[in-house]
Formats: structure tokens, C-alpha cells, sequence
């Protein structure tokens, strides 16, 4: 979306993210598939990103095709594996698929972060401790400026390689997935600027971070 976090447009990066965080991929409808949707809802704009009633568009599209995966394959009615597991007609794939996402998406809870994470005693204390290093860190990375845009807050970032997408598993055997990505990090620039066009200025790097 745009810099100041509009809530009505999508990049595609945040498509990806959002497809990830609702756990959308099926082994028979992959990532890669579902973008064909998010062109396909594109189609006509003259832009590069989703507005709200495109993205509900493509939601409809995904909904269907994620339900009935062999819808356009030659000859799948006529498979016994269609008539008896695909077949499943909107809106009830919708309504599912809507409960799912409901269920699942990341909700924008800068107000809510801003009274409850930020000012947990362990989190303050750390930021805390770490003051020092990160007014440096900030000093480096803003290369003298008065503030740090949000391009070079990505770029900052990604040369401390913190962005990753992997699982870790724990004692008991199961696995923990641990994501950081640029939407992520953009929606926390912009929820921890009062001013995201202007920039990130020292004050605000122990929130943003």
C-alpha cells in the first residue's frame, strides 16, 4: 500500500504476506496460482496494487478456484475426485474461506501496541538497556539526516538480514514459524512515525523497532 498505511490498497508484497498469514496455499493451489488472481483483479487500473473492491474481487476468485482447484483442468467433471471433493460452489467456499481469513489476518493495532506491548515491563526494559546502541544505530543509518526515510529503514534492515521466513522446531516436537518481512516492517515504520512522509526522527526509533 501507500506510505502513510492506507488501509483500502495492496501491494503485492502484501499480498504475499496476507496469503502467508491465512494460511491460504493448498498443495493443489499454490502461492504462484493464487497471483494469477491478484493480476486478474488488477486488470484494467493503472496501477501496481489492489484497491478494496479489487481485493474483494480477488478474494471471490481465490475463494472458488482454492476449493475447486480443477476447475478448467480437460476432463475434470467427468473424475470421480471432482464430483466427490471439489466440487463446492459459491458463497459457501467464500463463506468459509472469509472465516478462515477472519480467523487469521493481522490487524492493524498500532493504538492497542502503543498501551499494552510497548509498555510491558520487559519490553520497556530492554528497549531501555538497548537505548544507547540503537540512538547509534539510528545516528549511522541516517547518515546525518534529520530523519530516516522509509526506503532506507528497509535497506537498514535487510543488510542486518532481518528479514527471514523459517521454522524452528521446539523440544516438544512441533514447529514455530518465525516471519519478518518488508510489509512488516514498513506497517511498523508507519504505525511508529507521527509523520511517516517526513520520517522516523530518533525519538521514535525504540517504537518502530
Amino acid at each position: 500500500g501507500s506510505l502513510d498505511g492506507s488501509t483500502n490498497e495492496m501491494d503485492f508484497d502484501e499480498f504475499h504476506d496476507f496469503v502467508i498469514d491465512c494460511d491460504l496455499p493448498t498443495k493443489a493451489y499454490g502461492f504462484d496460482t493464487m497471483g494469477l488472481q491478484y493480476e486478474e483483479a488488477n486488470k484494467g487500473s493503472n496501477d501496481k496494487v489492489l484497491e478494496l473492491h479489487e481485493f474483494i474481487a480477488m478474494v471471490t476468485r481465490v475463494a472458488f478456484n482454492r476449493a475447486n482447484p480443477q476447475v478448467g483442468l480437460l476432463y475434470a467433471r467427468e473424475s470421480k475426485a471432482f464430483k466427490t471433493e471439489a466440487d463446492s460452489p459459491l458463497p459457501d467456499c467464500l463463506a468459509e474461506l472469509m472465516a478462515q481469513i477472519l480467523k487469521l489476518a493481522r490487524r492493524d493495532n498500532a493504538a492497542e501496541f502503543k498501551t499494552t506491548t510497548l509498555v510491558e515491563p520487559v519490553v520497556h526494559e530492554t528497549l531501555q538497556k538497548r537505548r544507547d546502541d540503537l540512538s547509534q544505530w539510528w545516528e549511522m543509518a541516517s547518515g546525518g539526516k534529520d530523519t530516516i526515510e522509509i526506503e532506507p529503514w528497509v535497506e537498514a534492515l535487510d543488510k542486518l538480514l532481518l528479514f527471514s521466513d523459517v521454522e524452528i522446531e521446539i523440544a516438544d516436537g512441533s514447529f514455530h514459524r518465525v516471519r519478518f518481512s518488508v510489509p512488516q516492517a514498513k506497517a511498523a515504520f508507519c504505525a511508529g512515525c507521527q509523520d511517516p512522509q517526513l520520517g522516523m526522527m530518533p525519538s521514535e526509533v525504540l517504537e518502530c523497532v
